[in-house]
């Protein structure tokens, strides 16, 4: 039996955006691959293109050059409406933000994107879902009811609801105390191996959860591979 195709397949891939007369490269070069089931933390200061590489890996943004396979689907020969199916159907998608609709229930909310994304999940594999996060017994709350580290674990629960192949986390844990931050990095990261999807999360070095497999930074537009150590 052949070995399973890399979630992410990226080889010399390019950024570049139009500036001063002449293209300035924010991603050089970059190759590396992640596997089903695999977490990768990114690093970098700000500027530096973590937010724009996590973009291309979602499709939200054309590459330069090179090649990008996610998910087995050669994402530098789609156009945009390609590109935007394949999202919807392949990716979860966490941000600083949590994004909650105000006047749905958290179970609601997990309701909607699977609806969205025409995914029939039973009631039960959602509400087991939100218990792996520590939230089973706020499924009935409004996100104003809850916490900012609450808020932030429902919106984890909402990015793997429809069972997506990958996650992609830009900076989740952003707005949260170190403590809660680690906490939520923890579970995102628990809950997408229990899942066997793969993870590629933006964050700062002091807030690196356990259980990642790589960690990797952007330097000047290359990406360098870093010794993985406990957050």
């Amino acid at each position: 039996m052949a070995p399973a195709a890399p979630l992410i397949d990226s080889y010399k891939l390019t950024l570049s955006y139009p500036g001063s007369g002449q293209e300035a490269e924010i991603i050089q070069a970059c190759s590396f691959r992640l596997e089903a089931g695999q977490a990768m933390a990114l690093l970098g200061r700000s500027g530096s293109g973590k937010t724009t590489l996590l973009h291309a890996c979602a499709g939200l943004l054309p590459i330069s050059t090179g090649k990008l396979v996610v998910c087995g689907q050669p994402l530098h020969r789609m156009g945009e409406a390609a590109r935007t199916a394949f999202r919807r159907q392949h990716i979860g998608l966490i941000f600083q933000q949590f994004n909650l609709i105000p006047t749905l229930t958290v179970l609601e909310n997990l309701q909607l994107v699977c609806a969205m994304n025409r995914r029939a999940t039973a009631e039960r594999e959602l509400l087991n879902l939100l218990a792996s996060l520590e939230m089973a017994d706020k499924h009935s709350r409004f996100p104003a009811q809850l916490s900012g580290g609450e808020q932030q674990r429902v919106a984890v629960a909402r990015a793997l609801a429809h069972r997506p192949s990958l996650v992609l986390a830009d900076e989740p844990s952003g707005n949260l105390d170190l403590e809660t931050a680690r906490l939520v990095l923890d579970l995102l990261v628990a809950a997408c191996r229990t899942q066997r999807a793969g993870l590629v999360l933006v964050t700062h070095a002091s807030e690196l959860p356990a259980g990642l497999d790589s960690v990797a930074r952007l330097d000047q537009g290359r990406l360098v591979f870093e010794p993985v150590r406990a957050g």
